[in-house]
């Protein structure tokens, strides 16, 4: 909700970013919805989320092939 937030974004925001040929970008804007206005603690599904996706942005060719 503070420092990480804009890592968050960066991961989470775009529907172009490669998680979300796995995860559901919906379900994703929810959960983040949710985490920020402290309706859940959704810290770890987002942790793994953007972890994810930074290893998917550095490993593209690696899968493609």
């Amino acid at each position: 909700k503070n420092e990480l937030k804009g890592w968050i974004n960066k991961n989470l925001e775009k529907k172009n970013n490669p998680i979300f040929e796995y995860a559901s970008f919906d379900f994703t804007k929810s959960i983040i919805s949710e985490h920020l206005s402290n309706y859940n603690n959704h810290s770890l599904k987002l942790w793994d989320l953007c972890i994810l996706n930074e290893w998917l942005m550095k490993n593209k060719s690696f899968i493609k092939s």
